[in-house]
């Protein structure tokens, strides 16, 4: 229904098209951010495409989830909303308080996102195109020891344990920093173009969008690529359909470099590998770091060999929904609404095995 906004005694808050699209994002939620006050975004891994949090007004349970529900088109979903285009979005209202739970029920509890997208309108066709390309890097990283300053440190703990120096620290002629080898400048691009127009009785919307982000720590990153269609069809004065459909595809590149200590991951295996080894032996294989010295951890792992680890998950997505509606007399509208939202996900995953007296790696 509708409400004059002088007379609406809920909390709501509202975001248009120029806000959502100030800068490219790959989730509508990291639109929200800032945006909508009692709303509070919040993204716990910096990994490209990772989860976003969204709560509104704090959270209602400790079992079960807080996460708010999502409505477009008039439709409430079942999946998260990373499907969707936010250049395809002309609005978005955020329903924050018990008023939401009046429309939707219980699962208006943690509030709702009505989600409001673009559509043709009458008049001569519309070409629109939206492109943007950057580069991400590492604002700061970690000060490490060089491969002099290891070396002492190293020979220092033989030396406590009762073992003779392993090298003399002023021979030493190769300084690795293992964070070159992990990190890089990550390309990001996101290019949508729409065709828009119509007359009186028919308008049409229909866009595509592909979406690019890498990961600042390598073998990370994510891509989508969507396609959009509208259609608004006025049969005659009483009777008017329209449709919409989505079709989505996702691919998610993640690698394990949370919580990990004495180098057993990717991330953690860079801060740790001894700065006066090379990635890399003279065969090109990548070095066992674990292997070669007594004082590095038995679980300590060439981040070279790590990002070999494949984790990657690919989504397909479809939203599809029809409104008929109906104005038999004056004053009374009627309306029936159809729709199909399916997702379909493939994780593949591929873990590199390794034996002692390897020469070699298989790949994938």
């Amino acid at each position: 229904g509708s409400v004059k906004k002088s007379d609406l005694t809920g909390a709501v808050s509202s975001i248009k098209a120029e806000e959502l699209n100030a800068y490219p994002a790959y989730d509508i939620s990291q639109t929200l951010r800032g945006r909508a006050s009692g709303v509070r975004v919040t993204q716990n891994s910096g990994d490209p495409g990772s989860r976003i949090q969204v709560r509104i007004r704090g959270g209602n349970s400790m079992i079960g989830s807080n996460e708010p529900l999502y409505v477009v088109d008039g439709f409430p979903l079942t999946q998260d909303i990373t499907f969707l285009n936010p250049a395809d979005i002309e609005s978005i209202e955020v329903l924050k308080d018990a008023s939401a739970t009046a429309i939707y029920g219980s699962r208006g509890a943690n509030g709702v996102v009505l989600i409001t997208t673009k559509k043709g309108k009458s008049g001569k066709g519309k070409i629109s195109i939206n492109s943007s390309y950057g580069i991400g890097q590492v604002s700061k990283r970690f000060e490490m020891l060089n491969a002099r300053q290891y070396a002492i440190v190293a020979n220092e703990w033989l030396d406590f344990n009762g073992d003779p120096p392993f090298a003399d620290p002023d021979t030493i002629d190769v300084n690795t920093d293992w964070q070159d080898v992990i990190y890089r400048n990550a390309v990001v691009q996101n290019h949508t173009i729409s065709f828009s127009g119509g007359n009186e009785r028919n308008q049409y919307s229909i866009s595509a969008n592909y979406y690019d982000q890498e990961g600042v720590i390598i073998a990370t990153g994510v891509k989508r690529g969507s396609l959009r269609f509208a259609l608004d069809h006025q049969v005659n004065d009483w009777f008017n359909i329209t449709n919409n459909l989505t079709l989505a595809r996702r691919q998610y590149n993640r690698q394990d470099v949370d919580n990990a200590t004495n180098g057993s991951n990717l991330f953690s295996g860079a801060l740790s590998a001894p700065p006066f080894l090379t990635p890399y032996d003279e065969n090109g294989d990548p070095v066992r770091i674990e292997q070669i010295y007594s004082f590095t951890s038995a679980t300590m792992i060439n981040p070279v060999i790590e990002a070999l680890r494949k984790d990657q998950r690919s989504t397909n997505s479809i939203l599809a929904n029809s409104v008929l509606e109906l104005k038999p007399v004056k004053g009374l509208t009627l309306r029936s609404r159809l729709a199909l939202e399916y997702s379909f996900f493939n994780n593949e995953i591929y873990q590199p095995v390794l034996f002692d007296g390897d020469r070699g790696l298989a790949q994938e």
